[in-house]
């Protein structure tokens, strides 16, 4: 386990920021609603969470003003690469869910972003990208000579192949979702890779399989997908995880070897991430109701352990997991101890240590963002309440969307860095 880090004030405050916040240096405030945007004179009202490029490069979406006019904007560090005015016709940002995918071509290039949003004033949704507007509710399904989209995730992906990734639901067959990678601007360039109702693997899919819970990843080179699909059993709730036109773990796949799982299977999924090398992680949960965080289908974190002094006590499980292109992996373990409810957000420099964790911080907790030893606010939870965390990992600190208390008893959602151990 890191030991705290010892602060100048042997106060009791002082005690809880270091067990809060283990890590050496201090966690830094990026931006809160209610505050100027990093550069920019607007003025943040709603912040998405946070996305990192190949490089490490972070990035967000949101909606700001600039105390007479709401816009939506992108900004990609270290500065806004957009932002629309609702009195033009580009989106202004209201999903509370959108979020960003990013690329740079080459060093000093123009970033290519990505952003789902809603037409001000209009039940339009739009998927924005640094292009133009690619595809907006209403229009013809890509790809066939049929159907209209009838809606947009909020989750684009974008890669450093310049492909973009993105799941539409359709009024096919009464409503059909689809994953499409894009490759261009033309009809020609929207490529299904999933298609609801249709069989991978020999599982019949949902026709409608995919909403905000059922996240897919893509690695940052776009050489490796991965995402959780849903069966066509209703009645069941039944779950998979298909990798790159494989499902690599299905309902029923046994558990093999790991101490404490003995005869149990795996029975349902949820949040995935994999990374350059094909390697992948997915939040899990066997027939017996013990969550695990899978490492390429293997337990190696599981409810009931002790992991980094941090006990992951049962009613709670893995909510968030994220890869990065340099192997570095982050996930947050949610936990409930009596009345307690705990973020406990953990860090592994590549993913064969993931089981060996180091953990970065716990919310409910205390954060100074000037290094003083001094509070400056708490965070209530890892992600706004109902939405599930979502982190990004930058070299050297994770970024992550959080909802804070600050001394006027106020509750604005930030995003916040955490210095890594």
């Amino acid at each position: 386990m890191i030991q705290p880090r010892l602060l100048w004030s042997r106060s009791s405050a002082a005690l809880l920021l270091a067990l809060a916040c283990p890590a050496q240096g201090h966690p830094e405030l990026i931006a809160r609603e209610g505050l100027p945007l990093p550069g920019s004179t607007l003025v943040a009202t709603h912040l998405s969470p946070p996305f990192h490029d190949a490089a490490g490069v972070i990035g967000f979406a949101g909606t700001a003003t600039n105390g007479a006019t709401a816009s939506g904007f992108a900004f990609v560090h270290p500065s806004v690469v957009w932002a629309g005015s609702v009195s033009s016709p580009v989106p202004h940002i209201a999903a509370a869910r959108a979020t960003n995918g990013f690329f740079q071509t080459v060093a000093g290039a123009p970033p290519v972003w990505a952003v789902r949003g809603e037409l001000a004033g209009a039940p339009t949704v739009v998927l924005q990208t640094s292009g133009g507007t690619l595809l907006r509710t209403g229009d013809p399904v890509p790809g066939f000579s049929f159907g209209v989209v009838e809606g947009i995730d909020p989750s684009p992906r974008v890669t450093t192949d310049g492909s973009l990734y993105f799941v539409v639901d359709t009024s096919i067959a009464g409503g059909t979702t689809i994953l499409y990678r894009v490759t261009g601007s033309s009809a020609a360039a929207f490529h299904p890779v999933l298609v609801g109702g249709s069989t991978v693997d020999g599982i019949a899919l949902k026709r409608n399989f995919h909403n905000g819970f059922y996240p897919f990843q893509v690695a940052d080179n776009g050489a490796h997908f991965i995402s959780m699909v849903a069966y066509r059993d209703y009645a069941s709730d039944r779950r998979a995880i298909y990798k790159d036109g494989v499902v690599v773990a299905r309902y029923g796949t046994p558990i093999v070897g790991v101490v404490g799982l003995a005869g149990q299977f795996l029975a349902t999924y949820s949040n995935t991430a994999v990374d350059d090398q094909g390697n992948w992680l997915a939040s899990a949960e066997t027939n017996l109701g013990v969550e695990v965080l899978l490492r390429n289908g293997t337990p190696v974190v599981r409810e009931g352990q002790v992991l980094d002094g941090v006990y992951l006590a049962p009613q709670g499980g893995p909510r968030s997991v994220r890869l990065a292109a340099s192997g570095e992996a982050a996930f947050v373990w949610y936990s409930t101890v009596g009345a307690r409810n705990a973020d406990h957000l953990f860090y592994a420099p590549d993913v064969t240590s993931v089981g060996a964790a180091q953990r970065v911080f716990t919310a409910p907790g205390p954060v100074d963002f000037t290094g003083d030893g001094i509070a400056d606010a708490t965070v209530l939870s890892l992600g706004p309440a109902g939405y599930p965390p979502e982190v990004a990992i930058e070299r050297g600190w994770i970024h992550c969307r959080v909802r804070l208390r600050l001394a006027d008893g106020s509750t604005p959602v930030a995003l916040v860095r955490f210095p890594l151990p």
